[in-house]
Parts: C-alpha cells; structure tokens; sequence
C-alpha cells in the first residue's frame, strides 16, 4: 500500500511499494537494504511466485537474506496481494 493509502494493481507494482516503504522505514534508522535479516512473505496466489520473485530481486539489490513464502487466501485488506515482515539488525555502534 502506498503511502497515500492506495494500493496498485499487479503483485510486481505493490511488491515494489512494500520494499519501498521497508527501505523508507529502515532509512529513518539509518540502516539499510543489506541489514534485513530476515523476511516473511505473505503472497495470495501462487500464480504471482514468479512476479514477486522477480520485482524483490530488483528492491534487495542482491542481498538474499532468511525467507519464508506463504500463500494465504487472502490478506486482511482484499486489495493486497502481497505483505511483508522485515527484521532487520544494527550493528552495535561504539
């Protein structure tokens, strides 16, 4: 879902609004792409495993951290095609 509250049509355009609000959070913490360790992955079809796959590639920059894929019925807004759960972790700092 975009910031504004829409959600666009297609599972590779709302994948690269999830990590583009993932990344928009992790930056006002100053971390990164490269510090997420793990992802959880909630998709609504299995038809658009390859879409996401694809359009997450792009958003990770190659980072390939821990994940696990699910493929549920359907999400909490019936809009939604994709969710994502990022952890990330900081390194401790002197």
């Amino acid at each position: 879902m975009s910031p504004d509250g829409t959600t666009a049509p297609g599972v590779a355009h709302q994948t690269r609004v999830t990590f583009d609000n993932v990344l928009r959070v992790l930056a006002e913490v100053d971390l990164t792409v490269f510090d997420i360790s793990s992802l959880r992955i909630y998709l609504t079809s299995h038809q658009d495993i390859e879409a996401f796959t694809q359009s997450a590639k792009s958003c990770l920059k190659g980072h390939r951290p821990a994940a696990t894929l699910l493929v549920l019925e359907h999400l909490a807004d019936p809009s939604l095609l994709v969710q994502v759960e990022a952890v990330a972790v900081q390194e401790a700092r002197a």
